[in-house]
């Protein structure tokens, strides 16, 4: 087998497991209350960036469209794997191009390329609206497989449905078969699930491949440009939750029931002298005696004056006098 059918199967393959990978655990979702999946798509506004060809081309609009995974970490943060079919590609001006129609003669021509990824974001969110309502931040790496390509030209200020825009190439083999990059951007979700995102994805690898040069647009001591893309795309997850409704709204609670207290329970005698018998308890005891005895023994005794009675006297105190007692004489 051939080097590009090679190449053209691990792609494919990689495509499949990746949708594979994400419609299996979308279908998880509705047993997990924690993990929410759904769907998205959204405008891409593409061009290249970095080298001499980067700062000439334009921005060319295309879309992006795919599914979305969120995993809650912590009540601020989690984690969004998102398996996207995305446009990329640029544009560019005043390019010189002869025509295989003689009949158009164009000065200078537009160049487009229009490229085809499946993009395999794995990003980080913290914010509010990671696991809840309001706005959000996420960042993160992303995988780029790219699956069509194709470059082409029409005179400048045509539309592209004259019917003289002319396919320069096609060939699938002078993209990096996987691109690696990252995602940067900040979004905002609703309790209902819908959400949207502005976004910006910049890939680290460059565009071509090395010996296929550049495209069309640049010869090959200028393949040093990679896709950078602005993103704004709009997302529903399922499982939303709904919005707690009004307190008048609420049914009222049952009250609880409540028992009457419980008095203490008294220990039994067994209970007691089973304690009494345990090693520790006794040497516990013990201790406790010594050191009642020691500070019996040691501390001061009280010094009584002349007007104090001794210890175990009572007080003398002076008895009063009996009163006279008056004899009744009765009459017989």
């Amino acid at each position: 087998m051939k080097t590009p059918r090679l190449l053209f199967f691990a792609r494919q393959g990689a495509v499949s497991l990746g949708l594979a990978c994400c419609l299996g655990l979308a279908g998880q979702a509705h047993a997990q209350q924690s993990l929410r999946g759904g769907v998205k798509t959204g405008l891409n506004l593409a061009t290249y960036t970095g080298g001499t060809i980067g700062r000439q081309t334009g921005w060319q609009p295309g879309w992006a469209t795919g599914l979305v995974l969120a995993y809650p970490l912590s009540v601020g943060s989690g984690l969004q794997l998102e398996a996207l079919y995305s446009q990329k590609g640029a544009s560019g001006a005043n390019y010189r191009h002869v025509y295989q129609n003689s009949a158009v003669a164009a000065a200078t021509s537009t160049y487009r390329a229009s490229l085809t990824y499946l993009d395999v974001p794995v990003l980080y969110t913290f914010g509010p609206g990671s696991n809840g309502r309001g706005l959000f931040a996420e960042v993160g790496p992303q995988l780029s497989v790219a699956l069509g390509k194709r470059e082409a030209v029409r005179p400048t200020g045509e539309g592209a449905r004259r019917g003289h825009e002319e396919t320069l190439s096609t060939d699938l083999r002078a993209l990096t078969p996987v691109a690696a990059g990252y995602v940067a951007g900040l979004g905002y979700q609703l309790d209902n699930g819908l959400g949207a995102e502005l976004r910006y994805s910049g890939d680290f690898t460059r565009a071509y491949r090395p010996g296929y040069g550049a495209g069309s647009l640049a010869p090959l001591a200028r393949n040093n440009f990679h896709n950078g893309v602005v993103q704004l795309q709009v997302r529903f997850l399922f499982g939303a939750k709904s919005r707690p409704a009004s307190p008048a709204s609420e049914p009222q609670a049952s009250q609880p029931r409540r028992y009457p207290p419980v008095p203490p329970r008294e220990p039994s005698p067994a209970y007691l002298d089973s304690l009494y018998r345990d090693p520790k308890v006794r040497r516990v005891i013990d201790v406790i005696t010594i050191l009642s005895l020691l500070n019996y023994q040691t501390r001061p005794r009280p010094v009584y004056g002349a007007g104090c009675p001794a210890p175990g006297r009572r007080p003398s105190v002076p008895m009063p006098a009996p009163r006279p007692r008056t004899e009744r004489r009765v009459a017989y």
